[in-house]
């Protein structure tokens, strides 16, 4: 039973791995948060786009780094996406002053669920869409 235990707990570890492999090597940020809206995910792309490293994002308020938020509607559709609602594609002004970033950004989200099907948290996934909005694709 010992050995059978053991290839249980290294075939999650290997599907663990190939889990965060995948979320890490996406060419689409990716965030989670918590019930409490604090970062709870941040992924390298999210890195790569924003220039803040997922250790000065993480534990933090959406608004405490990306004031913003506020007057584009993301922050609304989180609460919303808390409520149960899932957001498609809501576009948005992109200022990231630490980074010198001015863009454009997409934003979708989902309600995170546990195992019992109960809301924990939220789900984003974001792209950089500065240049399709630059060659005219936007709306």
């Amino acid at each position: 039973m010992e050995r059978k235990e053991k290839e249980l707990v290294k075939a999650l570890c290997e599907c663990d791995n190939f889990g965060r492999q995948i979320i890490n090597s996406s060419r689409e940020g990716i965030i989670v948060h918590g019930s409490d809206l604090r970062y709870k995910y941040w992924n390298p792309y999210m890195e790569k786009m924003t220039g803040l490293a997922a250790v000065d994002v993480l534990g933090k308020h959406p608004l405490e780094i990306f004031p913003f938020l506020r007057e584009t509607g993301v922050l609304d559709s989180l609460t919303r996406t808390l409520a149960g609602e899932i957001v498609d594609n809501l576009e948005f002004p992109l200022k990231v002053k630490k980074a010198g970033k001015l863009g454009w950004g997409s934003h979708s989200s989902a309600p995170l669920k546990n195992e019992h099907g109960e809301i924990i948290g939220v789900i984003v996934n974001i792209r950089d869409i500065t240049e399709l909005r630059m060659n005219g694709g936007g709306g």
